[in-house]
Order: C-alpha cells, then structure tokens, then sequence
C-alpha cells in the first residue's frame, strides 16, 4: 500500500496479454491501470508483488526485458514504468548465464538496494539470490545455486528458489524449492554481502508411494519472521502428503 491504495500486478490479460500493472482504493474503488505490458523488449508475466518506497514501486517480471529472460522495473501511478535491469540472455545448449534468470518472487527494499531472487540461469540453471542499486547499478550475485546430482536430484546448497526473502539486520533468510540433501528444497539463510551461505534445514526425502515424511518437501511460498521464529509452507510431503505448515528458528 501507498499513499492509502494498494498496488499489485495481474500475471496475465492486459491490452497486450503479457500481464499488469494497477492500483486501487482499500474499498475496491477507483481501479486504474499502472501499465498493460506488451512483448519484449517490455517487461511482462510479473509473478509478484511491489516493494513500496514514496511513490516508486519496485517490482520483477518473469518475462520479457532486453533478452526475455526477465527484469527489474521500478514504476509510479502516473504510468511511468522503468526497466533497470534485463537479465541475460540464456544459453540455448544448457540455460545457463551469468545473473540469473526469471524472477519470480517479490524484491526486498533496504535503503537503497534491492535484494531478490531468480528462478534461472547462472552457472548450474539452478537460479540465483541477487542484489541491486535501486536504479539498477551494482547488480551482484551473492549467491549462485550449484548442480544437482545427476541420480538423486540433491545438492548441498538447494535450488529454484521461487519465494522471496526476509531481511533482519544483514542477513537474508529465504527458501529454494528443489535440491538440498534430500532432494526436497531447503530453507537458507544468507548475509547481505553474499558471505554466510547457511543451510538451515533440508527437507527430508518423501517415501516413494505414498509422497508423505516428516516435514514436508517443495517449498514455494516464502517465510514470515515473528521474533526469531520462520514459518512458512510446504506444497508437498507431510504426514498427509499435502504439504506442511512448519516452523524453525532463525
């Protein structure tokens, strides 16, 4: 919310069908339009919602930019939209490039830098944790998720992260979907200068017909911090097999 409306983005649909940009009264009033997206090199398909500062809004797109693989917008109510960064070009053999690829996850705002994470690209196309000047210079990976094993599908660090991340004091704390020692996702913590890479818990491997453990597996959604409390959600595994709802200390 900002300036008492609230700001989001449509995936798909708009005048082009890549997806939008609008604001709206709390009471559902006053619908507008930031931008309808169009084909690159226009940003388009945002996934997530905005980080808030004064009037700008600072957001992603799964799509679209330079190179189609995505970008970093900033944009206002009056319309003005700005990309700050198009990620890279993917490699056509492998999907990897340096930078990361396909943001799908709501940036975190501190100061003047942005910190997000991408679903794609880098060395192993296991995605990314990034950040970025607020208009676009500086951009760093501060951490680049490495290759699954070939047979189990584990890695030591996760992959794919599709959530965004939580900021208290200089380190990051977010989830990858995919990868960690058992194969199910993992969730991460990570100091702001790309130094601290900690796995904090690796979800556990699911009984192969059944799709159930102990603590759930493939976490998509993102966290929220109360004290020194993460919680978050699973999509799969549990005792059900439906998913979890879990809880670890920072």
């Amino acid at each position: 919310m900002s300036g008492g409306v609230l700001c989001g983005t449509a995936l798909n649909g708009g005048m082009q069908g890549a997806g939008t940009a609008f604001y709206l009264n709390p009471d559902a009033s006053g619908f507008n339009l930031i931008r309808s997206f169009a084909n690159p090199p226009d940003a388009n398909n945002p996934q997530s919602d905005f980080a808030v500062a004064g009037s700008r809004f600072f957001g992603t797109s799964f799509g679209g930019g330079t190179n189609g693989t995505g970008t970093i917008l900033v944009a206002q109510t009056n319309g003005t939209v700005s990309i700050i960064r198009s990620f890279a070009k993917l490699s056509a053999d492998n999907a990897t490039k340096s930078g990361g690829a396909s943001p799908g996850a709501p940036l975190i705002l501190s100061g003047n830098m942005l910190f997000g994470t991408t679903t794609a690209g880098d060395s192993a196309a296991n995605g990314t944790v990034f950040s970025a000047n607020t208009n676009g210079s500086a951009f760093s990976v501060l951490h680049d998720f490495s290759p699954f094993d070939s047979g189990t599908g584990t890695n030591t660090d996760g992959a794919v992260p599709w959530s965004g991340l939580i900021l208290l004091g200089n380190t990051l704390y977010g989830t990858a979907s995919a990868g960690g020692a058992g194969g199910n996702g993992i969730v991460f913590s990570l100091n702001t200068n790309g130094g601290g890479f900690t796995v904090l818990h690796s979800f556990s491997p699911m009984d192969s017909l059944a799709t159930t453990n102990d603590d759930g597996a493939i976490p998509f959604g993102g966290l929220v911090l109360s004290g020194n409390l993460l919680c978050g959600t699973t999509a799969a595994g549990g005792q059900g097999g439906r998913g979890a709802i879990f809880s670890i200390q920072t």
